[in-house]
């Protein structure tokens, strides 16, 4: 048992007492076994009894330091006791204090599905609720993802008459966008409208964004076309999923169009965009008009090119056996103090095979046993290939002894 911690009851202790006396003393002690205790909830109605059962494992486990819902413990002690209702202020603070402790990804996702089913409890019995906690929680949901609960907290918003606004409605997209679920996302760009609420770039950009994770690329681009009949202006991040959308349909030539079409209504595009762009090229076997992107393009929009934007264009040149250029690449990387990774080294690596270039393929595999743990087979297999051109088996063993010590 933990320091400062009684140890748990006896599963029999816990099955002789009422539902509330379980909540009450749960938060004195450790709980680890969920089965005795959801057996023993009898004080809880019918619908809060459903639906501790079907989320008690988020509800109640939290390693070594207790219940991860001991903040929202005196909620649901109100929720069953009679006479007692919360105020929105009080939900409120129990619900920032469940939500903004510990940031760990798995703690945090029970967390904010505690959040959502305690919402759905406090809808069930009629209990207000501000709109700025269903914010939180929605800004939960958004971070982790998590598009289903995120429905389900604006389905308890309707069902007590609580108006959703943009920004409710934006956090719903996101989740979608993160989860990829494009069909959520496109109802409710609809419900939006039925609701007299105007979309604005962030809730078109969040809707393309799951369009084209789901693979539907074209909804997509005619979403970035809709925002122009609802005299929604694009932004760069709008543009930017446009243009990744191009580029997972094949369509070179249009992600390009879109790059032009940003600059011409007064738009700046961002790195995002460029590296889009730049894999769209890549696709699309647009070497030349990659590097223009790269060396000319970029520069006079003012956006220094990233390692992402780099590895595309390495690509680009690479597919169409431009391997000088790949290596030139990496030198102006260099020059420009952007720091390589494991993808910019390896087309650097191969470069220097194709080209049989022994010195610098040993300075290059040095570089990426200094930023991977694991080194990729294709690097080892091309040092290997360099060294046996070259007849020196000495060195290969020694590049394989250095792969080994990584």
């Amino acid at each position: 048992t933990p320091k400062g911690l009684r140890a748990p009851p006896r599963p029999c202790h816990y099955k002789s007492k009422g539902g509330l006396e379980v909540l009450r003393e749960a938060q004195l002690n450790t709980v680890t076994d969920a089965a005795f205790c959801t057996a023993s909830l009898s004080g809880f109605t019918a619908k809060v009894d459903q639906l501790l059962m079907e989320n008690f494992e988020f509800i109640i486990l939290d390693e070594n330091q207790g219940a991860i819902w001991r903040p929202l413990a005196p909620l649901f002690e109100a929720l069953i006791t009679e006479g007692q209702v919360p105020s929105r202020r009080k939900i409120h603070a129990l619900v920032l204090t469940l939500l903004r402790t510990d940031n760990h990804s798995i703690q945090q996702a029970k967390k904010v599905w505690t959040a959502v089913v305690a919402l759905k409890l406090l809808g069930d019995r009629n209990i207000p609720v501000a709109l700025k906690t269903y914010h939180e929680v929605l800004l939960g949901c958004k971070d982790l993802g998590l598009h289903k609960q995120s429905l389900e907290v604006l389905d308890t918003m309707h069902s007590t008459n609580v108006t959703a606004n943009v920004a409710i409605y934006n956090l719903a997209l996101a989740a979608c966008g993160k989860g990829g679920d494009w069909k959520a996302a496109l109802l409710l760009l609809d419900s939006m409208r039925r609701s007299g609420v105007a979309p604005n770039a962030k809730s078109f950009t969040s809707a393309m964004t799951s369009c084209t994770k789901a693979g539907r690329w074209e909804i997509s681009l005619r979403l970035l076309e809709e925002m122009k009949r609802w005299g929604v202006a694009a932004n760069s991040f709008s543009y930017s999923a446009g243009i990744r959308a191009c580029d997972q349909g094949g369509q070179c030539e249009r992600a390009l169009e879109l790059l032009d079409d940003m600059t011409k209504q007064g738009v700046v595009p961002n790195e995002h965009c460029f590296s889009s762009a730049l894999n769209a090229c890549s696709h699309g076997g647009q070497w030349e008009r990659a590097l223009t992107l790269l060396k000319e393009d970029m520069v006079i929009a003012g956006v220094r090119p990233n390692r992402v934007c780099y590895g595309a264009a390495m690509k680009a040149c690479g597919r169409a056996d431009r391997w000088s250029d790949v290596a030139g690449l990496l030198e102006s990387m260099d020059d420009l103090g952007v720091r390589p990774d494991a993808v910019n080294l390896m087309l650097a690596l191969e470069a220097c095979r194709r080209l049989g270039w022994r010195k610098d393929a040993s300075i290059i595999f040095k570089r990426l046993l200094s930023v991977t743990r694991v080194v990729p087979s294709r690097a080892l297999e091309a040092m290997l290939a360099i060294y046996e051109d070259g007849g020196d088996w000495q060195a290969s063993l020694s590049a394989l002894r250095g792969a080994e010590r990584c």
